[in-house]
């Protein structure tokens, strides 16, 4: 008789996730990290760009894209739900211990250039070389998640912020500015609504 693990079988469990112990997709992986089979890996950097600890489990269409200049580096025993998302062109470092709901955001870069010209001439060498370079060359800064931090279901996290350790941010937050250790934030842009005791 099969055991069941949350409720599905350890085979269709093992079915619908693969245990790494070693390099995966481009990257380093440590040991008992659950991937899903919709796993989307862009990095344009070495395979020490992206490096993520041990004990994860990430669900279905996780997303990293990292390009040349960036560094991903992801903790132990963190979760994520469906649908995250971490965009590098600086820094993104995540601690331990982290709980991430469905459609978070993480990004460290504008992603394209505020100026409408340089925008244009971006997009224009995109179309005409198919060549994505631009990400290091706009604003952008280095993200850090301290530990033990619970991002809730379609939060955002822009370039440039620091979440200290404990702390929660609210579902449908928009994170612009550093978060203060045992904190709870939200709104948009976030603000602290408490402080945990």
């Amino acid at each position: 008789m099969l055991q069941r693990v949350y409720g599905i079988s350890k085979f269709i469990y093992r079915k619908l996730f693969f245990l790494s112990r070693r390099q995966n997709h481009n990257m380093i992986v440590g040991s008992n990290v659950l991937l899903p089979n919709k796993i989307c890996i862009e990095n344009h950097g070495s395979i020490s760009s992206i490096v993520i600890g041990d004990n994860n489990e990430f669900c279905d269409d996780f997303h990293i894209r990292c390009f040349e200049k960036g560094i991903v580096k992801i903790g132990s025993y963190n979760w994520t739900s469906l649908r995250t998302q971490i965009v590098c062109a600086n820094s993104v470092e995540i601690g331990s211990f982290c709980m991430f709901g469905r459609d978070v955001y993480i990004s460290d870069s504008n992603e394209h250039p505020v100026d409408p010209i340089e925008r244009l001439n971006s997009t224009k060498k995109f179309w005409s070389n198919r060549v994505v370079n631009r990400y290091y060359q706009v604003d952008n800064a280095p993200v850090t998640i301290g530990n033990n931090v619970w991002v809730g279901e379609r939060a955002i996290i822009l370039k440039g912020v620091s979440i200290g350790d404990n702390s929660v941010i609210a579902a449908g937050s928009v994170v612009t500015k550093n978060v203060p250790e045992n904190s709870i934030v939200g709104g948009n842009p976030a603000k602290v609504i408490k402080i945990l005791e």
